[in-house]
């Protein structure tokens, strides 16, 4: 009796704790994405979420790239603006206000920016911009994600991710944050499907919106997704993990993905899914820079 019950309690020990405190500087390396649009003489707001990463070139100097990632539909058409207006959030310990820029997506021919990459598949809705231009120009404080915790689907089973997994959801919902800072709001989620294979769509989906990624690189989470959390960081929740000698480790909070819309039922109402596409879809567009 005396083993089984040490055997049970060992088991218990080491099994992964999920729901550690999220870090700052992934809250502040969100943006918030926004244009107008000229519409019955009327001017409308159209936005969105975004995040910076940073590709470190130069290991010595710790110089690089910073670039914008979000959806291709958070991005105006060439017909609707040229220019996307981002803020970030700025917060010290003496100071709470937000650093804003603009961003011209298109020449003035209307043609794409050579500095603005879509993904190649046109279903697959990923998209970066390279702004490292406008922040040295510009001598932008801003932070930004390490390209390193991006994490790549190859790496999943190290890491030992799976269904049920929970993650943070970083982004504006509704349009939602703080005015002072422009923050974003922070949810959580589970993993809802498989995030080892791509995700097939039945009729029911299919149905309703045919543009759907069929199969989806990538993942559902039930998060309770609403319209404005397109572009949305995907966070996996760091894992505390004690050990038999009561030691703690903690995973970092890998990039999974990017949210890109929510899933409503038959009476328009949000049934909380939300499609993610995967971290491997962004490295996809940022291997596109040269």
């Amino acid at each position: 009796m005396k083993r089984a019950l040490l055997l049970l309690f060992s088991f218990l020990i080491i099994y992964p704790l999920r729901g550690q405190k999220l870090d700052e500087f992934f809250v502040q390396s969100t943006a918030y994405i926004s244009y107008l649009i000229k519409k019955d003489n009327k001017m409308w707001s159209s936005s969105g979420t975004g995040f910076l990463v940073f590709i470190e070139k130069n290991t010595i100097t710790h110089t690089g790239r910073m670039y914008l990632v979000t959806n291709k539909h958070v991005l105006p058409k060439s017909s609707e603006s040229k220019t996307i207006t981002v803020k970030v959030p700025f917060e010290t310990e003496k100071d709470t206000t937000f650093i804003e820029f603009n961003v011209d997506i298109y020449n003035k021919d209307s043609t794409l920016n050579s500095f603005v990459k879509f993904h190649k598949n046109k279903n697959t809705d990923v998209a970066a911009i390279d702004i490292t231009a406008i922040v040295l120009y510009k001598n932008l404080r801003i932070s930004s994600i390490p390209s390193q915790l991006l994490l790549r689907k190859s790496d999943y089973k190290k890491h030992k991710i799976g269904l049920g997994d929970e993650v943070f959801i970083i982004g504006y919902p509704s349009s939602i944050y703080d005015k002072r800072s422009v923050m974003p709001i922070v949810r959580q989620g589970i993993i809802s499907s498989n995030p080892y294979k791509e995700f097939y769509f039945n009729n029911a989906f299919m149905d309703k919106d045919s543009t759907l990624p069929n199969p989806l690189d990538g993942f559902l989470v039930d998060g309770s997704i609403f319209p404005g959390s397109s572009g949305s960081l995907v966070l996996l929740k760091a894992a505390t993990e004690i050990d038999l000698e009561f030691t703690v480790s903690r995973e970092s909070p890998f990039v999974l993905g990017i949210i890109s819309k929510n899933f409503n039922n038959n009476k328009d109402q949000s049934i909380g899914l939300g499609l993610v596409f995967s971290s491997e879809c962004i490295w996809e567009v940022l291997n596109e820079f040269k």
